[in-house]
Order: structure tokens, then C-alpha cells, then sequence
């Protein structure tokens, strides 16, 4: 643009005169142009290339062919940016790779400002997939999560992923749940403490030199968080602390069946678990709560009482149940485990039951008019119990022997053999899996109601006697 008002100036130099002169010649006048002698600066503008240097590497040879490749790939550099990043690697300057490919080193700064922004924006969405999958958020949790670390709000998040703006408020506090659930899980969930009563029972020799069984009491202190269930419902998750224990039994113990073999160690971790089995109240108020995946009848039970355990329910009603609170309170719950529940029912004991080497009516509801060893007869019930209704174990747990089955999350397997060891869930590829029971029920023997018993119905079952308890932590599955 300079050099064409250059031009233009430099032809009225050089035509003004002559037209004057002519002018003069052909028109004789007085007018004499009357010269002077200016001043002036002239101005030049050039850009002279200051490379800025960033980081590389020392020699060819710390950064690998594949390596190299493999960048690429991750990042999802262009065809520039990967010949500027592979020259980098290589330990050229900026200014070097510029010349090699006969381009501006403004131009390096912006491929490498590109290359750095993607290397940054894919380690970060690394981070939190990692995030998530430590934190064990779920699918669109997960997308909510990604998009939420990126700075996008809950509405261009809603827009996004074409959800409502409270389903994301929702995601969002259910992902803040489970954050502090890992990071201080006592916290997050604000442990209290509370008194139980236990029993032992153990042989003892009367004066008369007569032996008897005898039953002592003690008083006992726990954790324990309330999930409010609304309507003035609650739902009482007691702390089980982890540890190692020997799961299953051995052939020695009276009424051991084939599938509670091999005994096998299997370390736990730490997890809630609720205090009693659902109630029928309990069940109604989840009932009511906006279905997941499949409807739930609000009152299956055959012995009906707000107290009593529900019962009449499938694994399948148990699995929806768990998914309705879990949508409700933002935190987990889930089926124990086989190996989760014979950990809580055990309580540290080694014996056929939390309470001793035997069993009476006095501490479970169970079929009574048969004996376990040399214990006594005692009342048969007939029917469920108000839960509670006996004592607790050493960890604040009632009724885990006796009353109704209850539902574990594992598939059914004929022995441990190939169990796994940290307390996980085992599940089969299968379309069509019978699950675990644990317990024992109000109609059973009592060598059926044992800490190792386990039974094996169809996911579909709906008996009198079986009900389920949840727990609340990250599921893992083996």
C-alpha cells in the first residue's frame, strides 16, 4: 500500500512542472514557482526473529520411534504439528525447526502453543476418567463429571448431554457424595455412635457337676449413619470394619454342606451395612420412589407388620431397590457380597454361630423344635419377627441368623474353588444366573441358619422367607 502512494506522489513530481512550464511557454504570465528547501526523516520498519526456546530433549535417543508415535497418536497431533514435535524431541531449537521446514518460528510458536493446549487437555480428561473410576461413578455420572471439570455450566452440561438441568444437579451432588465417601467416608456420612446388646452362649458345668448352656449378656458400642428415607422413615448403616477372616467351613462342623468348601482367607474392606433387614415400612417408602428399571409391588409380604422384614421379594426386586435409594440419596447401596455378609455375620467369631457352638430360640427365630449339638428345643415361631427382636452381634447387627434369607449380589457357585479373596462379588457371564441366600429363615433347621450356610434360587424366587439387607459403599466385582 506504502509503495503505491509512493507512486502516485513521485508522478506529480515529476508532471507538476512540466504542465507549469508548458503552461509558461504557451501562456506568457509573471508566475515564477518560488522553491524552498525542507526537512524530513525517513522511517523503516524491519522485524528482526527473537526465537523463544521451549523444553526438549536432551538427545535423539530419549525419545523413542514409538514413543514418538504414540504421542501423536494420543494427542491427535496434525501432520505439522507431529514433524514440529518429533524435531522437538529431537533437541532442535524452535528457530532450528523453522528452518528445516522453511517456516516462520512464529509459525513453531503456534504449533507447539497447539501441541502443549491438546497435550494439556488430554492428560486432564485423563485425570479424570481415573477420578471416576476411583470414585466409582457411574456412566453418565462420569460425562457430567468430565464436563463439569471443563468449565461447562449445569445448563450447557444439560444441553450437552440432553438431560434436564436438576437430572444434572442431581449427578453432581450424587458425584460430591461419593467423593467424601472415599475421602472421609466417617465424615461424609456423619458417624454416631450407639449401644446394642450381645450375647454369648457357651457350655457351662452346674455345682451338680451337670452341663448346660448358659447365656450371658454385655453391652456393646458401635457406628453407625441414619439415611433418611423421608415421610419420617429411616434407614440405620452400621460401620463393619475390614479385616482378614476364614470364610466357608470345614467337614468337621455339624450340618456342613459341600458348598461351603474350601475354606479359604478373604481379606474385606471396610463398608455399611445395614443394622436389620428391610423392613415392610422401609420397602414401602423406597417402593414409592421413581422406578429405575423395573416396577415393585409396595406390599409383597405374607406376615404383615411395619417392623417385620419384608419378604415375597426377588433379587431382582432386592437389585431395584438398591437402584431407587442409591437415585434418592446420591450414595451407593447395593447387595452385600457372599463373602461381605459371612464377614458381618461372623463378627471375628469362628463358630457355627455369632453367638457361640449352638443355637436357642431365645437368641433367633428359626425352627426351634430341632437342635443344633447338644443345645436345647425350643419355640417355634412359624412366621417372621419384628427385626431387633433378639440380641445383636459384636458388630451391631440383629437377625443374621434366622427370619428370612437374605439376597447376596454374587451368582451362584457350587464350591470356592476359584473364589475370589477381597471380598468381592462373584459373578458368571450369563444371561440367566441363580443367586446366593444367607442366613437361614424362621422355617429352617437350625444347622440351616449357620454363619456358612448358603442356598442357590432362581433371581425370580419370591418366598415367604427370604428378604435381603443393603450396604452402602463401592461395588467391585469380580
Amino acid at each position: 500500500r506504502m509503495g503505491r502512494e509512493y507512486a502516485v506522489i513521485a508522478e506529480r513530481i515529476q508532471t507538476g512542472p512540466k504542465v507549469a512550464i508548458q503552461q509558461a511557454v504557451a501562456e506568457p504570465t509573471d508566475w515564477t514557482p518560488l522553491l524552498q528547501t525542507f526537512t524530513f526523516r525517513e522511517a523503516t520498519v524491519v522485524f528482526e526473529y527473537q526465537p523463544v526456546e521451549f523444553p526438549t530433549a536432551a538427545t535423539p535417543d530419549d525419545e523413542p520411534e514409538d514413543t514418538l508415535a504414540d504421542d501423536i497418536k494420543r494427542y491427535s497431533l496434525t501432520p505439522r504439528e507431529s514433524e514440529v514435535w518429533r524435531l522437538l524431541q529431537q533437541g532442535h531449537t524452535s528457530h532450528e525447526i523453522a528452518d528445516r521446514l522453511y517456516v516462520s518460528t512464529n509459525t513453531i510458536k503456534k504449533h507447539l502453543k497447539s501441541i502443549y493446549a491438546k497435550q494439556e487437555f488430554v492428560q486432564k480428561k485423563e485425570e479424570i476418567i481415573a477420578e471416576s473410576q476411583q470414585y466409582g461413578f457411574t456412566e453418565r455420572e462420569a460425562e457430567v463429571w468430565e464436563l463439569h471439570q471443563f468449565d461447562h455450566s449445569e445448563e450447557e452440561i444439560a444441553n450437552e448431554l440432553y438431560i434436564s438441568i436438576n437430572t444434572v444437579k442431581r449427578h453432581l451432588k450424587s458425584i460430591e457424595a461419593k467423593r467424601q465417601q472415599a475421602d472421609d467416608p466417617d465424615r461424609a456420612v456423619g458417624l454416631q455412635r450407639f449401644a446394642f446388646e450381645m450375647a454369648q452362649i457357651n457350655l457351662s458345668q452346674s455345682p451338680k457337676s451337670v452341663e448346660e448352656w448358659v447365656i450371658t449378656r454385655q453391652r456393646r458400642q458401635g457406628q453407625q449413619f441414619i439415611e433418611d428415607l423421608g415421610s419420617g422413615l429411616d434407614l440405620a448403616m452400621v460401620k463393619i470394619t475390614g479385616g482378614t477372616f476364614v470364610m466357608g467351613s470345614s467337614e468337621e462342623e455339624e450340618g456342613h454342606y459341600e458348598d461351603e468348601a474350601p475354606p479359604h482367607e478373604v481379606t474385606v474392606p471396610s463398608f455399611f451395612m445395614g443394622k436389620y433387614p428391610v423392613t415392610q415400612a422401609q420397602w414401602r417408602a423406597v417402593a414409592a420412589m421413581a422406578q429405575v428399571n423395573r416396577e415393585l409391588d409396595p406390599d409383597p409380604a405374607k406376615f404383615k407388620g411395619d417392623n417385620r422384614p419384608v419378604e415375597q421379594v426377588s433379587w431382582e426386586d432386592a437389585v431395584e431397590f438398591c437402584h431407587r435409594l442409591s437415585r434418592h440419596t446420591g450414595r451407593e447401596y447395593r447387595l452385600p457380597s457372599e463373602a461381605e455378609w459371612e464377614y458381618a455375620c461372623r463378627a471375628g467369631m469362628t463358630t457355627p454361630f455369632h453367638f457361640g457352638e449352638t443355637i436357642t430360640s431365645e437368641l433367633a427365630n428359626y425352627d426351634a423344635s430341632y437342635t443344633f449339638g447338644s443345645g436345647p428345643k425350643g419355640e417355634y415361631r412359624e412366621q417372621t419377627t419384628d427385626v431387633g427382636s433378639f440380641p445383636a452381634n459384636a458388630f451391631g447387627l440383629y437377625d443374621l441368623h434366622g427370619n428370612v434369607w437374605e439376597w447376596c449380589l454374587d451368582h451362584w457357585h457350587d464350591t470356592y474353588e476359584g473364589a475370589p479373596a477381597d471380598g468381592s462379588a462373584w459373578l458368571s457371564s450369563g444371561e440367566r444366573n441363580n443367586c446366593s441366600l444367607r442366613g437361614g429363615s424362621w422355617a429352617n433347621y437350625p444347622e440351616v441358619c449357620r454363619s456358612a450356610i448358603r442356598s442357590n434360587p432362581t433371581p425370580d424366587n419370591r418366598s415367604y422367607y427370604i428378604g435381603f439387607r443393603v450396604v452402602c459403599g463401592s461395588a467391585r466385582l469380580f
